[in-house]
């Protein structure tokens, strides 16, 4: 068996060359061949009118966020874990949140910021008055892409709502409410395969961040039965083999609120505070697919459209109550 181990190569983050190092030592331990590649290698393209590519692989761990690259290898029939089109809705806050609207689980109260035809024009009063009769101040203004807790911003009062919006008019981002149960703090929950492995307290004494990357403290917890339903439900509703679920607190003190589903998420803090080894049951799990099923990995969306779609589909079947 032989597989591609493909990432990006313009990152210099710790956190990720570890997880390159970690999946890459796994997968040797079982005696599989991995090639670790970096994306600027420009490995596929599309000649003769079909995507090609120089090396055959079984299967293909993607650690990018490049949907382009990834489709790739799956038209090229190769598994890809995960697949493009969950990576696309994972990569996109905006789009994470439509995709779980309405099938029983807590989001915060969202809003999708203005799409601005000429990024010239300003904000206008409008705007600004709808969204403070929606959300009291401070509120939560997010990028649609970015990790580590970057492109995350509140904003406490008008002047720097208009500000950060006017900043923002070229880009796609979001307004939230502040969730004041769950400052600074998250439950953040690895699951594999469709089941949760464990969790991970994440706590910021200084931002109402809790990211480790943003000098946050993390220490091993216990998911509580409500916690492992909300999240093994939203990594098996995106079709995610692997992902990493932040959940806030809600009033009642429970970790119920899904924030973020990150498909890429770094596990090395992660194994450091529980002591599970994150790597070691990913590569198990791909192995089993690719060796069970000996194609790509089924139930993955057609489209983007498609898992946003079927949300109603969800909503029909009867062990799909509400959490």
């Amino acid at each position: 068996m032989r597989g591609l181990l493909l990432y990006n190569g313009y990152s210099d983050i710790p956190p990720y060359e570890q997880q390159i190092r970690r999946l890459a030592e796994e997968f040797g331990k079982r005696g599989v061949q991995i090639d670790c590649r970096k994306n600027k290698e420009f490995l596929l393209h599309i000649e003769d009118s079909k995507v090609s590519m120089d090396s055959r692989y079984d299967f293909c761990v993607f650690l990018d966020k490049d949907v382009y690259t990834s489709i790739m290898v799956e038209k090229l029939g190769i598994p890809t874990f995960n697949c493009p089109d969950s990576i696309a809705i994972c990569d996109d806050k905006m789009l994470t949140y439509l995709a779980l609207a309405g099938i029983g689980i807590d989001l915060p109260d969202t809003t999708p910021g203005p799409l601005f035809y000429d990024a010239g024009m300003p904000v206008d009063e409008q705007t600004l008055r709808t969204l403070e009769e929606r959300y009291p101040y401070p509120m939560v203004v997010k990028q649609s892409y970015g990790s580590q807790g970057r492109n995350v911003y509140l904003v406490r009062d008008r002047t720097e709502l208009l500000d950060k919006m006017t900043e923002l008019r070229g880009s796609k981002y979001l307004i939230q409410r502040y969730v004041r149960t769950s400052v600074g703090e998250d439950l953040r929950v690895i699951v594999i395969g469709g089941r949760a492995i464990g969790g991970m307290i994440r706590r910021s004494e200084n931002d109402f961040r809790s990211n480790a990357a943003l000098g946050g403290k993390t220490h091993s917890a216990d998911v509580s039965e409500k916690s492992r339903l909300i999240a093994e439900k939203v990594a098996t509703f995106l079709k995610l083999d692997y992902c990493g679920i932040d959940l806030l607190k809600d009033a009642r003190g429970d970790y119920s609120i899904v924030c973020e589903v990150n498909s890429n998420a770094f596990f090395s803090s992660f194994e450091e505070s529980t002591g599970i080894n994150v790597a070691e049951k990913y590569v198990a799990h791909i192995i089993e697919r690719v060796t069970c099923i000996g194609k790509r990995p089924d139930g993955c969306p057609a489209s983007v459209a498609t898992a946003i779609l079927t949300v109603t589909e969800m909503q029909r079947f009867p062990g799909r109550a509400r959490i």
